[in-house]
Parts: structure tokens; sequence; C-alpha cells
């Protein structure tokens, strides 16, 4: 009787055939690492840009509604780290026809633990009468010049880092950059003067670990009287 000779795959083409899988195997691992990756840095980055976005509406909505703004930039915490501010003036009239006037201050705040990213704060002045030794409320501040504006708020603001308070009024965290200045046209006749409606520019940065976002937005103070 007629053997029948089985043949298997050689020592050799089992080598080959699992450098194959290996290289294979080793391809799909690396794109599925680089999609993971692209992924995260993508979240990251939307969840920076839905922060940055939100809170310069925020400041959009109560600026185009103030009377006037006071922008501030050399805020020292305590670490030489310069931090942003800006304060709001709203004027309202009474029905006796008083003039009312109430404040809104943003700031940017260290982190209340160590390590902590610096963060965007709100809040309404008259919020932080309880939280502050003396009463925020400045006195008769639409007739200060803009050195004593500026005085105030460099009193104020460490005052308010001192109560510990930040998160309680927080709008984003991961600041990295907070700028504001009040922009106008020049007189086409003499270009030390200003003309029209001021605007103010602002410029939020937020930066974590993974991802950074910038959002600069021009704001019209409808408010504002033209000059």
């Amino acid at each position: 009787m007629k053997k029948t000779m089985r043949e298997g795959f050689s020592l050799i083409e089992l080598m080959i055939a699992m450098a194959i899988t290996v290289v294979v195997m080793a391809g799909i691992i690396t794109m599925i690492a680089y999609s993971t990756r692209s992924m995260s840095l993508t979240q990251a980055r939307a969840a920076l840009q839905d922060q940055a976005k939100d809170s310069v509406n925020h400041i959009s909505t109560h600026v185009m509604e103030g009377s006037s703004v006071t922008p501030y930039d050399d805020l020292v915490s305590g670490d030489s780290k310069a931090r942003g501010a800006l304060l709001i003036q709203n004027k309202t009239i009474e029905g006796d026809g008083t003039e009312k006037y109430t404040w809104d201050l943003y700031w940017v705040s260290a982190g209340v633990e160590s390590g902590d990213p610096d963060m965007l704060c709100f809040s309404p002045l008259s919020d932080l009468v309880s939280e502050v030794s003396h009463s925020p409320i400045p006195d008769e501040y639409e007739k200060k010049d803009d050195t004593e504006k500026q005085s105030y708020l460099a009193a104020l603001i460490p005052e308010v880092e001192s109560t510990g308070i930040q998160k309680r009024h927080m709008l984003c965290d991961d600041v990295s950059k907070f700028e504001c200045g009040i922009q106008q046209n020049e007189d086409p006749a003499d270009s030390t003067i200003k003309v029209g409606r001021q605007s103010l520019a602002v410029s939020l940065v937020l930066k974590d670990d993974k991802s950074e976002f910038k959002c600069d937005k021009e704001i019209m103070m409808r408010n504002q009287k033209r000059g």
C-alpha cells in the first residue's frame, strides 16, 4: 500500500509568518495609540474652547451694559506673576432721577492649593461686602481719575484673594493669560483726540497639560457716551 506524505510548515516559514504578524500588530497598536492620543487632545482643546468662549461671552454681556470699565493687568499675588482684572461700572437712573451705581469685578486668581492652576473669577462687588474686612464699594468711583482707579483695584484684589473665596466665584480655570484694553478711534484731524464710542479688547488664554486655546474679542460698550 502506498503511503500518503503529509507536509506541514517549515520552521523558517513559521518564523516569517510570526515576524509579519508582529509587524502588522505593531502597526495596528501604533495607530490605535495615535488615534486615542489625538482624540484626547481634541477633547481637551474642545473643553478649553468651550470654557474660554463661555467666559468671554459672560464678560461681553456685562461690558456691553456697563457705563465704564477699568482694566488692570499688573496684580502681584505673592509669586511675582501678573494677573489681569476688570472692573465694570453700571449706572442706572432711578424713578426720582437720581443715579445709582453698581460694579462687577473679574479677576484672575491663584489656585487655593499649591499647584492649582490660575482661575478667572467673577463677582458683583455687592456680593463681596460680607467676605472682605471692609466694604469694597468705592466712594464716588465715577469721579476718580485713571490713577486713582488703578490704585483702588491694586488694594482691592489682594484683599479679595486673601479670603480664599476664589472657587466660589470661578468662571473657568487653567488660565494662563487674561488681558483687557480700552480702544477708541483717533480724530483724523488730531491724533491726540479720541472720538466715538470706546470698545474693550479682551484676550483670554487657557492652557492645560494637553492643549491650549486663545480667545480674543472686541466688545463695544454701547452705553458709553460718544467723544
